[in-house]
């Protein structure tokens, strides 16, 4: 056994015990791209009752169950290859994370909808999770970490055990969201794991309430229930983001003191549509 990036040699023992030289002239693993590695002999000459130690090394980048062989060619005429099976088990942890990749698809704007993401340790030794980054150019997409069950960071998952963690989305717009959420861990084979979500969205509806000011009047109640987040108020064509608030208790628009009297009010807004 060993760990990842780490190593263990052990040797093998050739023994010449035939009555002439023996030649040893090739000593090579099966598979080059593997974690098994013989170190270099040259050519070796072995009298009779006389031996030599090979030495072999075994090195994983990742945890797993590795088999290969050691051939070793020589002058014997009746064995002239010999093959000696290798086995060996990495130690390593390895992140697995479900799913790499997820697409919320189409939600209507005001909706919600949550993906949970498994973070899985499928190695051989304890998964540390260091570290999350979380990128997005919108704040329609977040991330929990759900840390009142999983505890702050660092998080150690041992082999064949998880951790939870989830993505939401609510958009308040029909432009297409994206996030990048990078996982930083031990794993020697892959440190930083990228997720990505990605969603869209359309309107369920869009409404328009226009009203004229009455005089000392502050409050409008709208015609149909808005996504807040998209109303947009005009004063006589000159939209206005200050003075006003939304009352979902009356799903009205009131203001912080009157508008002037017989001044034209446009409240535009996204209709809040029935979610999944």
């Amino acid at each position: 056994d060993a760990a990842a990036n780490l190593s263990e040699t052990q040797s093998v023992r050739v023994e010449n015990i035939g009555r002439a030289d023996l030649i040893i002239s090739d000593v090579d693993v099966s598979n080059h791209t593997g974690p098994f590695r013989v170190e270099p002999v040259g050519e070796l000459r072995l009298s009779p009752d006389s031996s030599a130690d090979v030495l072999i090394t075994f090195a994983p980048d990742t945890a797993g169950d590795f088999q290969d062989e050691v051939m070793i060619e020589s002058n014997d005429p009746r064995e002239p290859y010999v093959f000696i099976p290798l086995s060996g088990l990495g130690i390593a942890p390895v992140i697995d994370v479900t799913p790499s990749t997820h697409d919320f698809g189409t939600v209507v704007v005001g909706c919600t909808q949550t993906e949970s993401l498994l973070i899985e340790n499928v190695g051989t030794a304890n998964l540390l999770v260091s570290e999350f980054s979380f990128s997005t150019a919108s704040g329609e997409l977040a991330v929990d970490f759900l840390e009142d069950t999983n505890g702050p960071l660092p998080w150690s998952i041992s082999p064949n055990s998880s951790m939870p963690i989830s993505i939401t989305y609510r958009p308040l717009d029909t432009v297409t969201d994206q996030a990048f959420l990078t996982i930083s861990t031990n794993d020697p084979y892959t440190p930083d794991v990228l997720v990505t979500q990605e969603g869209r969205s359309e309107f369920f509806g869009e409404n328009e309430d226009i009203y004229t000011q009455e005089m000392g009047n502050t409050s409008f109640a709208l015609s149909q229930l808005p996504v807040p987040q998209t109303i947009m108020v005009a004063i006589d064509g000159v939209t206005t983001t200050v003075g006003w608030s939304y009352n979902s208790a009356l799903n009205a628009v009131e203001w912080n003191s009157a508008p002037e009297e017989g001044s034209s009010i446009r409240v535009q807004y996204a209709i809040m549509g029935e979610c999944d």
